[in-house]
């Protein structure tokens, strides 16, 4: 066995240490399994992944976990949107926000639809997400996709911030329940600034959390009917915003969690995020030279808006 050590590159101290390690692992699975079941019961689609920073094993790593639980089923698989949600209206507005920096919340909104299958029926859903706090605002759900249930997204989200609202830009695709009277003039009542996508990669934020909802949460529960299903995404919006880490987020906070410590961190401390834009899609985080000062507010970034607004 000397050897053998001696021809494989390691001691034989080494070998006794991983054949140990393999054996601590082992029975450590069983364990895990349980864990992986508790937190399923309120996060059904959790990835492993995310599954990992929950639960911290004491004796592996993120991929021989995810390799541990994937070889008893506990993977998991996503379903593929293949319904169209967007018609075009004429009105157009131009995408203001590409690569625009956000250090706070209520900066931007993003808003999209998605649909849910009950039975042989489609019911719609809108969500709207701050894009800095990864914060579900607003969310709105109906069985056809005039923009009632959109209004009622955005009116939630409204009366979440508390009159906070001073410079918001709200971020859509140009889908005709965003380009109706009543939405363009809900959003000109509060002063916020309306920015639509030309593609779908420019509204990501408000795509991301369809496919968030739905296949971490809505695609595991039994949803049967209408009722059951504003019920469902109800609970998923909660645990979505109170108990889910987001790994985008500082030290991997929750979003309502972080939206709440922002108070307690300096404007120049915060975590910058700049936003995807088509025309620079690997736009890094800007140095500080790249502010400019508006009278009475911190520092802003420069971008297309306040350009149109000097003009």
């Amino acid at each position: 066995m000397k050897d053998i050590y001696k021809i494989a590159g390691i001691s034989k101290q080494a070998y006794h240490k991983y054949q140990k390690l393999k054996t601590l692992q082992k029975s450590e699975v069983p364990n895990l399994i349980k864990q992986v079941g508790r937190y399923r019961k309120t996060h059904p689609g959790c990835g492993l992944a995310k599954l990992y920073s929950e639960i911290k094993p004491t004796t592996m790593g993120r991929d021989r976990f995810i390799y541990e639980m994937q070889q008893v089923g506990l993977g998991v698989r996503k379903k593929r949107n293949r319904k169209r949600t967007t018609y075009a209206g004429k009105l157009s507005y131009p995408n203001y926000i590409g690569g625009l920096l956000l250090w706070t919340n209520n900066q931007v909104w993003q808003s999209d639809i998605t649909y849910y299958q009950v039975g042989n029926r489609y019911y719609y859903i809108i969500f709207i997400i701050d894009v800095y706090t990864k914060e579900i605002q607003g969310y709105g759900i109906n069985d056809h996709m005039r923009a009632v249930a959109n209004l009622a997204a955005l009116n939630m989200a409204i009366a979440k911030t508390d009159g906070e609202l001073r410079m918001l830009i709200h971020h859509s695709d140009r889908g005709t329940q965003y380009t109706s009277n009543e939405y363009i003039e809900r959003l000109q009542e509060i002063g916020a600034i309306i920015s639509m996508c030309q593609s779908p990669q420019e509204n990501a934020y408000a795509e991301r959390i369809n496919g968030t909802i739905k296949n971490e949460y809505l695609n595991y529960w039994d949803i049967h009917s209408f009722k059951a299903l504003t019920k469902s995404v109800k609970k998923a919006v909660s645990h979505y915003n109170t108990q889910r880490r987001h790994g985008y987020l500082p030290y991997s906070n929750t979003p309502q969690s972080f939206r709440e410590s922002l108070s307690m961190i300096k404007w120049e401390d915060r975590h910058h995020e700049v936003i995807y834009s088509s025309k620079n899609p690997k736009t890094k985080r800007p140095k500080k030279n790249q502010y400019h000062l508006l009278p009475n507010q911190p520092a802003y970034p420069i971008c297309p808006i306040f350009k149109d607004m000097n003009n």
